[in-house]
């Protein structure tokens, strides 16, 4: 599988499970800002459950900053560290 295969399918899971518990049909882009369509502090936890439970890693107290969790893409950039590659 191709690393943008493995990127786009990435992308598109995140973007599965933003919409999911954010409940929302709006669009989301990787750069979409995810505060301004409701993503606060309750959701941003499920948020981060899902995240681990679907790559199968564990973010450190540290790693939970708001900021970490905006968009898309830095959760992607996350992710990719955590997994270490191992999508």
């Amino acid at each position: 599988m191709s690393l943008d295969t493995q990127v786009n399918g990435m992308a598109s899971r995140i973007v599965s499970c933003v919409k999911e518990i954010l409940q929302t049909e709006e669009p989301v882009s990787r750069d979409t800002d995810l505060f301004l369509l409701g993503l606060d502090s309750i959701t941003a936890v499920d948020l981060i459950v899902n995240l681990e439970s679907m790559f199968g890693i564990a973010f450190e107290d540290d790693e939970l900053i708001v900021e970490n969790f905006s968009t898309v893409e830095k959760i992607m950039a996350h992710v990719s560290v955590k997994a270490g590659g191992n999508l």
